[in-house]
């Protein structure tokens, strides 16, 4: 019985063995086929693994196969960020260069603003006052006074219709021959010389006016003012010859003496 068991024993072993020798076997003439000049394995491990094609390349082959540089129509963020950097600095320049423009436009215009603001307070304080408007309607001798301020503010166009009116209303005859003078110097004042002429002429149809030698003297300036220099010789000569105690004597010989 133990011869039997021992028996089996060594048949198991020998199988055992002789399976594992014939694997050893057959690996070895796998490497060595595998190792031979030409065998499959060797040409199979000189060439090279096939290249898969990534998606980024078929992209890229597709668009130069249509005429589209990829790196010029899409610009790198950085360099887009740039340009918009620099167009957003020269709208800033340019923004505040219209501003400026603006500014000085508004203080042209509030300069001109109190310039305006200035003449038409100055032609308000010119204009008549109330007070004097007062006295034209007043009696007689605060009509003619009003007329005769009139004609020292130079306001002479004001001062003729006064006097006008005190000559038709026949008042105060001691001051009538003066308003029609006043009228004459008036229109003297104005450069009216012909004017002037006719008004002063009318001082004389007053009887013992003051103002007789007053006129004689502006008809001959009258006459020089309007470049005839014959009639104002013949009226100053007059005031020389028929007022003799005139105060304006000396002046009209010196107007005389340089004709």
């Amino acid at each position: 019985m133990k011869r039997c068991k021992l028996l089996q024993g060594l048949v198991i072993a020998l199988a055992i063995g002789a399976v594992a020798g014939w694997g050893c076997a057959g690996s070895k003439s796998s490497n060595a086929a595998a190792t031979q000049p030409g065998s499959y394995t060797e040409t199979m491990a000189e060439s090279p693994a096939p290249e898969i094609p990534t998606k980024s390349s078929d992209e890229d082959d597709v668009l130069r196969l249509l005429g589209i540089n990829k790196s010029k129509e899409e610009p790198a963020p950085a360099a887009e960020v740039a340009a918009k950097t620099a167009e957003e600095r020269q709208l800033d320049v340019a923004l505040k260069d219209k501003d400026a423009e603006l500014a000085a436009l508004r203080a042209e215009v509030s300069e001109r603003d109190r310039q305006i603001a200035r003449l038409q307070e100055q032609l308000s304080k010119n204009e008549p006052q109330p007070a004097r408007v007062s006295h034209a309607n007043g009696s007689f001798k605060d009509r003619y006074d009003a007329a005769r301020e009139l004609y020292e503010s130079r306001k002479y166009q004001q001062a003729i219709p006064i006097f006008e009116s005190l000559i038709q209303s026949g008042g105060d005859k001691s001051l009538l021959d003066n308003c029609q003078y006043w009228i004459g110097e008036c229109y003297y004042g104005n450069n009216q010389y012909s004017q002037a002429i006719v008004e002063f002429e009318k001082v004389f149809t007053y009887s013992d006016s003051d103002k007789y030698d007053d006129s004689q003297l502006k008809l001959g300036l009258c006459y020089l003012r309007i470049g005839n220099v014959e009639k104002a010789k013949d009226e100053l000569e007059k005031l020389i010859v028929n007022y003799p105690d005139s105060e304006y004597q000396q002046r009209a010989k010196e107007y005389l003496a340089r004709l």
